[in-house]
């Protein structure tokens, strides 16, 4: 059950500093030029 338990946050924190850099990435460039995004991945939703 420690491994689990091990194992669940280690993903947590992996998925967690993933979510905080690309959050912080598009909080400066809201183009996502830092992410290096092309526009055309909006061309169908429902944000466009």
């Amino acid at each position: 059950m420690k491994t689990v338990r091990a194992l669940a946050l280690v993903t947590l924190a992996f998925l967690s500093v993933g979510a905080v850099a690309g959050g912080a990435m598009l909080i400066l460039a809201p183009s996502g030029k830092l992410l290096q995004m092309p526009l055309s991945l909006l061309e169908y939703s429902p944000n466009s």
